[in-house]
């Protein structure tokens, strides 16, 4: 799920995180209920999530 929203994963350093780091959010995601989107797929079992 990470590679969807960041261009890199890993970092060599501090300097690398702090100079590379990016999050690639999509026009008009919707937080409350974006992840549970792209989870839902992934998940095995039928139990939905509790708020």
């Amino acid at each position: 799920m990470l590679k969807r929203f960041l261009k890199k994963t890993r970092f060599e350093s501090y300097d690398d995180f702090m100079q590379n780091y990016e999050v690639n959010i999509p026009n008009h995601f919707n937080f409350a209920c974006g992840d549970s989107d792209i989870i839902r797929p992934l998940q095995t079992s039928s139990c939905g999530r509790v708020y």
